[in-house]
């Protein structure tokens, strides 16, 4: 019986896993593990799958430019160190 989206009542022994227990509609059913094979989800539909793959992160994008901003505000500065000039 499928019982997936609908309200249960799950009865166990934490110290024995073994037996689950699954009530629905005054119905007791007995849970089986599921064996999950290692080409689950190989079909290509995970949510991963569905995930744009940008070739750059946003956020890298935006320090570069303001990396950029910063080291073009630095090499613009006047220098007056070594000219001779006292600045006190």
């Amino acid at each position: 019986m499928a019982v997936a989206g609908r309200k249960v009542e799950v009865a166990f022994d934490p110290f024995f896993l073994d037996e689950i227990e699954v009530r629905l509609d005054g119905k007791s059913f007995k849970a089986v593990p599921l064996e999950i094979g290692e080409n689950v989800g190989a079909a290509g539909n995970t949510v991963v799958d569905k995930i744009d793959k940008s070739e750059s992160s946003r956020m890298l994008d935006a320090l570069n430019r303001q990396n950029i901003t910063n080291r073009t505000r630095r090499a613009t500065a006047v220098s007056y160190r070594g000219m001779g000039v006292d600045t006190q």
